[in-house]
């Protein structure tokens, strides 16, 4: 059995938190993409489709990485 001291646990979560961070910024910026590519070309539906799948993304994995804070 594996014994880790404060720091250990408490460095380890900061690392976790700037990665959830990361991954929740380059959601929100493939959302931003695909809506201003959607802008761009109306008729063509599947980067509205793109970006409401990464929006939906977004929320849940921020709402998962809340909860388990």
């Amino acid at each position: 059995m594996d014994f880790y001291t404060y720091s250990y646990l408490q460095t380890h979560q900061q690392t976790i938190t700037v990665v959830s961070y990361g991954i929740i910024l380059g959601a929100l910026l493939l959302i931003l993409y695909y809506l201003l590519r959607y802008l761009h070309h109306r008729l063509i539906t599947r980067y509205r489709d793109l970006s409401i799948v990464f929006l939906l993304f977004t929320l849940i994995y921020s709402n998962s990485f809340r909860n388990s804070n």
